[in-house]
């Protein structure tokens, strides 16, 4: 017999077709879906149910949904600040990238970073992979992130060295794709950028038969993307057939009007990372424009390498302020379109809008509770607002994850307290050890 959980008392942001709010309401959750959601939990007794979360001075949302994480990053917390995006990528990115991590590194950073994601009120990630894996890193990603209780979408990636192999690698994602239910998900990493085929890492090759792989396979494709140096990507995409909705990418810094109608007329994604991207000073995405023009955009973290955190309510805030300030119109993004950034756009973009990234009933009960009952966010006159712009993430009380309950006031019923500790500590050695050998 499956579970039954009731969140009652909440203001139920349903982020469905008509944006439905509910203000004093319900959420009813069977196994690991949602059963009901409505305006008043009265007529529904905690008796009926397993287990109630009385969410009365709280915003109950879709799980937030970070569409551009690289979780290795972790351990590097920090190396590069002040750095720009050219010294970035040679004293940082391919020192580490070439270094063979060890599944057990990655096990160590995965670990926190799904800490760091679930106690933010992040319930679905993507995972865009730069480095190369086998199935014993998979397995790591994989299981790590299971264990914390958090949903991925594992992108892996696809290289000149594999086009020889290629049936070994759809094998591997077909093999991995649905994992627990669906807790994980597998995708391809295909890189488009310039600084990518500059390097080698990519061809007309790779892309072309990478898209055919991921059509033949029902899978997503991510890519870093924007105007790099002699190339502009969306437009190298677009030149070799291949620009279609499956494509996300991430940045999409310098675009120009042509490349955002043609993203818009593909039905692919633009993933903005509006902290990584201020904090490198590398550029910013174009949202209104790309909005304006019908296309699909998300929001992502990137990771602390880049920036400091992973924290996706954070990104909500910076969009909106970064792209009303650069379009000197305090209305260009406002606060529920940040928020759909982070929840039904992603879902759309990762083709899961069915199972994720809205409250309505038969999705997966991927739900994230915040307090608002704090002296920083009350009065609480527009609590979309208040949660985007005066909220905290660890105001974060609940998380539900496939209908499972893994955060609650503070504590983690997947991993306890001691092991959060133990996960941190092996982290910093881990990381030191690493940087003595690059």
């Amino acid at each position: 017999m499956s579970s039954k959980t009731l969140i009652k008392n909440g203001y139920i942001v349903t982020m469905d077709a008509r944006r439905q709010v509910f203000p004093g309401g319900f959420v009813c959750i069977d196994g690991d879906r949602i059963a009901e959601v409505g305006p008043s939990g009265a007529r529904w007794p905690d008796a009926a149910f397993d287990q109630a979360v009385d969410a009365t001075g709280a915003i109950v949302i879709p799980g937030l949904i970070n569409m551009h994480q690289h979780p290795w990053y972790n351990l590097f917390k920090g190396l590069s600040e002040g750095c720009k995006i050219s010294d970035w990528w040679t004293n940082f990115f391919w020192p580490l990238t070439t270094r063979v991590m060890d599944p057990a590194d990655v096990r160590a950073s995965s670990y926190l970073a799904g800490l760091e994601m679930v106690r933010t009120g992040t319930t679905c990630f993507l995972n865009h992979i730069v480095t190369d894996t086998d199935e014993p890193m998979i397995a790591a990603f994989a299981e790590s992130f299971g264990e914390v209780g958090l949903r991925q979408v594992l992108a892996k990636e696809l290289r000149p060295h594999h086009m020889e192999a290629i049936q070994a690698v759809e094998s591997l994602v077909r093999r991995w794709d649905g994992w627990r239910g669906g807790m994980l998900h597998m995708a391809l990493a295909i890189e488009v950028n310039a600084r990518w085929r500059n390097a080698g890492t990519t061809n007309d090759e790779v892309v072309t038969r990478g898209t055919r792989l991921a059509r033949d396979a029902g899978l997503c494709i991510t890519s870093h993307a924007g105007a790099g140096p002699g190339q502009r990507d969306v437009t190298y995409l677009n030149s070799l057939g291949v620009l279609e909705s499956r494509w996300i990418l991430a940045h999409g810094s310098g675009l120009t009007d042509e490349d955002i109608h043609m993203v818009a007329d593909s039905g692919a994604t633009v993933v903005s990372c509006p902290t990584a991207e201020a904090f490198r000073g590398s550029g910013v995405a174009r949202i209104p424009e790309l909005r304006l023009a019908g296309a699909n955009v998300a929001l992502g973290t990137d990771g602390p390498m880049v920036d400091y955190s992973v924290d996706m309510l954070e990104q909500t805030k910076a969009c909106s302020l970064i792209q009303n300030l650069l379009n000197s119109d305090a209305r260009a993004v406002d606060a529920e379109a940040a928020l759909a950034m982070a929840t039904i756009n992603a879902a759309k973009a990762l083709g899961l809008a069915d199972e994720l990234g809205s409250i309505e009933a038969g999705k997966k009960a991927d739900i994230a509770v915040f307090n608002l009952d704090t002296p920083y966010s009350a009065v609480v006159n527009k609590p979309i607002s208040s949660l985007v712009y005066s909220a905290k993430a660890t105001d974060v009380s609940t998380v539900l994850v496939n209908g499972t309950i893994v955060f609650r006031d503070g504590r983690f019923s997947t991993i306890s307290e001691e092991r959060e500790r133990q996960i941190i500590r092996e982290a910093e050695e881990r990381s030191r050890r690493i940087q003595m050998n690059i």
